[in-house]
C-alpha cells in the first residue's frame, strides 16, 4: 500500500505545482489596471468549488460503496489522496490570505467554501492516515484467538 501512496502523492504534488505555476503566471500576465487579479480570484473560487465537489464525491464513495470490505482499494486510489491534499492546500492558502489581510474575514461564499475545504481535507486525510480498518485475515486471526 505504501508504494501506491508514494506514487499517488508524487502525482498529486506534480499536478498541484503545475496548477500553482499556472495561477502565478496567469496573475503576472494580466494587464495592469483597475481589476487586476480578478481573473486569478475567479480561478481560485473555481478551485474551491472543484475541491469541495471532488471531496464530497470521494467521501460519498467511501460511505456508500467502499464501506469496510473494500476500504483498502479506495485508500490506494489516486483521487482519495488528491482530494485530501488539494482541499488542505486550498484551505491553507485561504488562511494565509486572511492572515496577511489580503482577504477580509466576513461571512461570505469564499469563507464558507474555504472552511468546507478544511473540513473535507481533515476527514479525508484522517481516514487515509489515522483510521485503520480490520481486514479479513486479521478478523480470522481474532476469531481463532477467541476460540
Amino acid at each position: 500500500m505504501k508504494e501506491y501512496l508514494f506514487k499517488n502523492a508524487t502525482i498529486t504534488f506534480i499536478i498541484m505545482n503545475v496548477w500553482t505555476l499556472f495561477l502565478f503566471f496567469n496573475y503576472l500576465l494580466e494587464e495592469p489596471g483597475l481589476f487586476r487579479g480578478l481573473g486569478t480570484l475567479g480561478l481560485y473560487i473555481y478551485s474551491l468549488v472543484f475541491g469541495i465537489l471532488i471531496g464530497i464525491i470521494t467521501l460519498l464513495l467511501r460511505i456508500l460503496i467502499f464501506r469496510k470490505a473494500k476500504s483498502e482499494k479506495l485508500k490506494t486510489n489516486f483521487f482519495y489522496l488528491f482530494a485530501g491534499v488539494f482541499n488542505l492546500t486550498l484551505f491553507i492558502t485561504w488562511l494565509t490570505l486572511v492572515l496577511l489581510k489580503i482577504l477580509e474575514v466576513r461571512q461570505g461564499e469564499i469563507q464558507n467554501a474555504a472552511i468546507c475545504n478544511g473540513i473535507l481535507s481533515l476527514l479525508l486525510l484522517a481516514d487515509l492516515f489515522i483510521v485503520k480498518g480490520i481486514t479479513k485475515p486479521e478478523r480470522n486471526m481474532e476469531t481463532k484467538a477467541i476460540e
